[in-house]
């Protein structure tokens, strides 16, 4: 099985390579970023294996088994339904594409195209999990899940948001393992809003202030920068017209890029309709995750 990788960071280097190369009969075939430093690292640890800085080159120039795409979030959905145009099988790391409305289109098209998926949600394979969903076979009434992280404490990827960072890349395996224990979402209610939450977090400031006409911000022990981290998505979504970072979820057909415009660049189906795409890739982006 030859397998080509868009995206040489450290989660490609330090899990998922290591993980196909450790794999019977798996090849990497293929290797791209975008980023020098990262290429030449790529050539030394695998020799035999085709470099390329555009994916489309690689996608086209190579026979490939499966891509695994292991790099910004905002590249997942491009990546995706270029390979599986293509017909390719393709696993991406998580985040899968900023909406589930995306997400359905990548159904979709998976499913017109006959090629496997995944994506690297992969707590639900962990040996804690695998005990927890052992004691908890049979009929559940009711689930509390409490998720503690002390990361991210910066943005992860290109995002601009802590707040965001932290939905896709830690929340994501709370609810993730939630759905694996308990079977398909048939209902989600919404017991509360991120603008509510800085609402709160506010008033709590306003009382503070109060009764410590001194007081900074900083010494207040409830992480200040996500405070302000908050307040700052809240702002501009709220001047935007939308809400806070994560909360647009365009219904499926709704030509939305998850920040309200129009999507660009419509790729051709093979019903003859058409895929929605989002705004192309920057150059000089770096595949790093």
């Amino acid at each position: 099985m030859k397998l080509g990788f868009v995206g040489f960071g450290s989660q490609a280097k330090e899990n998922i390579l290591p993980a196909c190369s450790a794999i019977f009969g798996v090849e990497v075939a293929a290797i791209c970023d975008t980023d020098e430093a990262r290429l030449r690292e790529a050539r030394e640890g695998f020799p035999r294996a085709e470099i390329f800085r555009d994916y489309r080159e690689m996608l086209d120039s190579v026979a490939l088994d499966a891509v695994v795409a292991a790099c910004y979030p905002t590249d997942h959905y491009h990546i995706a339904t270029d390979a599986l145009m293509r017909g390719i099988p393709v696993f991406i790391e998580k985040p899968l594409a900023p909406s589930s409305g995306h997400v359905d289109r990548l159904v979709d098209l998976a499913e017109q195209q006959g090629c496997s998926t995944g994506v690297g949600m992969n707590f639900r394979f962990a040996e804690v999990t695998r005990r927890l969903a052992s004691v908890a076979e049979g009929e559940i009434n009711a689930i509390t899940l409490r998720q503690h992280a002390n990361k991210p404490v910066t943005p992860y990827w290109d995002y601009s948001s802590v707040l965001r960072s932290f939905l896709h890349a830690q929340t994501i395996h709370g609810l993730d393992f939630l759905i694996h224990l308990c079977g398909p979402v048939r209902d989600l209610r919404v017991a509360d809003s991120g603008l509510a939450a800085v609402a709160r977090l506010s008033r709590a400031r306003e009382r503070a202030r109060r009764l410590a006409p001194g007081l900074r911000l900083a010494d207040l022990p409830a992480r200040p920068g996500h405070a302000r981290e908050m307040e700052r998505s809240a702002g501009d979504a709220a001047a935007a017209g939308r809400p806070p970072d994560g909360g647009d979820q365009p219904d499926r057909g709704r030509p939305l890029d998850g920040h309200g415009g129009r999507l660009a660049r419509p790729v051709p189906r093979g019903d003859g309709g058409e895929l929605p795409r989002l705004p192309a890739r920057s150059p000089g982006r770096t595949f790093t995750t």
